[in-house]
């Protein structure tokens, strides 16, 4: 049965090999829940799903014995919305095996309408819609952020798992979405779990947290839809009627050393090897893991 091991050196276990000599192996992970999408007519951003990861440093990894397999489950992206509507949030993941606690994470919230009807709430929080102040969406701690809050045009930011989303600078202009979590998990540099841009009228929207993973917000349109597989949010819609657009769906990345033997399914999930040698699964729908 896996153990909760110890950084640094796998667990020392007489039973820990099958006849064919397969050892367990400490793995990282990184559980990443869908992203939620921007509220409509002058709508806040969608906040970034939830994320929680032991990488690069923080322990306990999870032991994975041979032929034992886990569970997956990568929350969808919250979809685009129209009207006068508030974003829908995105939807949770999770990692369940033998001898361990679940790891769970919360979808992003949706960003707020018109009217100041707030960011809702979730892994990380929506920004909050137009006509209002502090009505943003609040966060899990030690998953996300909360979102902005909106300066009548302007609309709050959604929140990301490095920062809050950001309160909108003037009464036409959107506040920008929370920064993600930039990490090279997978083996190269990227940012997941960004909020997205609030939306502005007659200026800019706000932009999306890390370089564009949040989509930005629209200046006199619909927002922009989250980079997808980031667990990001989509950005708000503006005046008139501008659509809130889609978050981006969860993963979930397992990380182990070069003599993991990592099956996965469906086929759509991955298996590939880091530029160190250490073998990456990549989940971006449900499914399960083996090792060996």
């Amino acid at each position: 049965m896996p153990i909760i091991g110890s950084r640094g050196a796998a667990a020392t276990k007489a039973f820990g090999f099958t006849s064919g000599g397969l050892a367990a192996v400490d793995v990282d992970y990184m559980v990443l829940a869908g992203g939620a999408s921007g509220g409509a007519h002058i709508g806040g951003g969608g906040g970034a799903g939830g994320l929680i990861t032991s990488y690069p440093s923080v322990s306990p990894q999870i032991t994975m014995e041979p032929g034992e397999s886990f569970t997956v489950t990568v929350g969808g992206a919250g979809s685009s919305v129209g009207g006068n509507s508030s974003g829908n949030a995105g939807g949770g993941s999770s990692l369940a095996g033998p001898g361990i606690s679940t790891i769970s994470t919360t979808g992003g919230g949706g960003g707020g309408r018109w009217d100041g009807i707030a960011g809702n709430p979730g892994g990380s929080g929506g920004g909050g819609g137009g006509r209002s102040g502090s009505n943003y969406g609040s966060g899990i701690p030690g998953q996300g952020n909360p979102g902005g809050g909106s300066n009548w045009f302007g609309t709050g930011g959604g929140g990301g798992k490095g920062a809050s989303g950001s309160n909108a600078p003037s009464n036409t202009t959107g506040g920008p979405g929370g920064d993600g979590l930039t990490t090279d998990i997978d083996g190269s540099s990227k940012a997941y779990g960004a909020g997205g841009g609030g939306a502005g009228n007659n200026a800019a929207g706000g932009t999306g947290g890390s370089s564009g993973t949040g989509g930005p917000g629209g200046p006199q349109s619909g927002g922009t839809a989250a980079v997808a597989d980031r667990g990001s949010g989509g950005g708000g819609g503006a005046i008139p009627g501008g659509p809130g657009a889609a978050g981006s769906g969860g993963v979930v990345i397992i990380r182990g050393p070069a003599k993991s033997e990592f099956t996965v399914a469906p086929g759509t999930n991955t298996v590939s090897t880091a530029p160190g040698g250490q073998k990456i699964a990549k989940f971006t729908v449900s499914g399960t893991i083996q090792h060996g």
